[in-house]
């Protein structure tokens, strides 16, 4: 057989290799990396998530849960307060709006429109809930000390759910990248700073701030799965 004919056959084989293929195969490697740990990301939170939603229907809370905010008004005391009412501030609506706003901004300048849109899709996702779920819980705010507190329910932590939730989108657009790890231990430092912050200002009850973090969780994963924040090699881009 003559050297043309050996490459012809040979292509011939690769071709039926890749169409025989599963999906998993022809997906670029951030594409496949890390299911496992994805799933188990995801049913810790809905297990974690379900108690949470029980407690915040449970009139008067739970003595454990005020026994904490109580400690850890005893114990600190006034001693941070500025850097909490800083988180305060910053995990407010009208700050993390603008910044999911940047966020998607940036990707869709830089060509990321499919991310771009996913951050956009998540910011949506995360204010419908946040209102949606605290309308139909209707969880009252603590009412233990001499703090002014919002009137609109308690169940989940706005604050918290916005800022998981953020970094967690930035931290799935910078994956494969070497920025990836420290977006990713900030993201998780800022998250739990943030719930913290709302147990120590009174704002909310710890079910409130556990439910927000898994919530959080489960949004970024599901516009991730179905839109994608990963980025891709052009010839992968499906058409737009």
């Amino acid at each position: 057989m003559s050297v043309a004919g050996r490459i012809s056959n040979r292509r011939a084989a690769v071709a039926s290799r890749l169409v025989a293929a599963p999906d998993s195969v022809l997906e670029p490697p951030e594409a496949t990396e890390g299911r496992p740990s994805r799933r188990l990301l995801v049913a810790t939170s809905f297990v974690v998530l379900v108690p949470t939603a029980v407690l915040a229907f449970l009139r008067p809370p739970l003595p454990i849960e005020v026994s904490v905010l109580t400690w850890i008004d005893g114990a600190l005391a006034g001693a941070i307060d500025g850097p909490m009412s800083f988180l305060d501030d910053v995990g407010r609506a009208s700050v993390m709006s603008p910044a999911f706003v940047a966020l998607a901004a940036a990707l869709v300048l830089t060509g990321r429109h499919r991310a771009g849109g996913a951050v956009l899709a998540a910011a949506a996702a995360t204010l419908v809930t946040n209102v949606v779920v605290k309308a139909l819980v209707g969880r009252p705010r603590p009412d233990l000390w001499a703090v002014e507190v919002e009137s609109i329910g308690s169940y989940p932590s706005g604050h918290t759910l916005f800022v998981t939730v953020l970094f967690g989108l930035l931290a799935g657009v910078l994956r494969g990248t070497r920025w990836h790890r420290l977006v990713l231990t900030v993201g998780i430092l800022g998250s739990f700073s943030m719930a913290f912050s709302r147990l120590y200002l009174g704002e909310h009850f710890p079910s409130d701030v556990v439910a927000s973090l898994c919530i959080g969780v489960l949004i970024v994963v599901v516009v991730d799965h179905f839109i994608g924040l990963s980025p891709m090699r052009p010839s992968q881009h499906p058409p737009e």
